[in-house]
């Protein structure tokens, strides 16, 4: 595989990534996320030598790679002292003129097959935001939330 630049994104959504931890130059372990793409696939056979990482001009040691799947742990290489925290944070920003069926389809799909025990969710609508806590997601049924956010963007 050629050697490809690597893009860092703090959030995310569907794919798996890599965590990476290094060695700081203080001493302090730093967990690094990304996801890396060869064209429009995502490279799920990378290694800890595949990845060179700097801070300040100077080169770090790359001690443990986490591949993250969800909320799932694919595979792990190195010692992983600490595993990385595998919940995502989604914060869904509405703001419609006029409210579309599609948008409910998004919301059932949100909560059925993307949101994992563990994530958190805020949802911001033009009247107020609403942060759902760990204690509200697992007390209510996924058809209960998703008509509460449904509900709440209609309005």
């Amino acid at each position: 595989m050629k050697k490809s630049f690597l893009f860092c994104f703090f959030t995310v959504l569907l794919s798996t990534i890599f965590v990476l931890s290094t060695e700081a130059l203080e001493g302090v372990k730093v967990n690094v996320s990304l996801r890396v793409y060869d064209k429009d696939v995502f490279a799920t056979d990378l290694t800890m030598n595949d990845f060179v990482v700097y801070e300040n001009g100077q080169e770090l040691k790359v001690e443990s790679l986490c591949q993250i799947k969800g909320a799932e742990i694919k595979r792990r290489e190195g010692i992983i002292e600490t595993p990385p925290s595998t919940s995502r944070n989604f914060v869904l920003i509405f703001q419609a003129l006029e409210y579309n069926s599609r948008i409910a389809d998004a919301i059932e799909i949100f909560f059925n097959q993307i949101l994992l025990p563990g994530d958190q969710f805020i949802l911001v609508t033009p009247e107020k935001p609403y942060s759902f806590s760990q204690k509200t997601l697992e007390k209510y049924t996924k058809e209960q939330l998703t008509d509460a956010v449904k509900k709440s963007i209609k309005t």
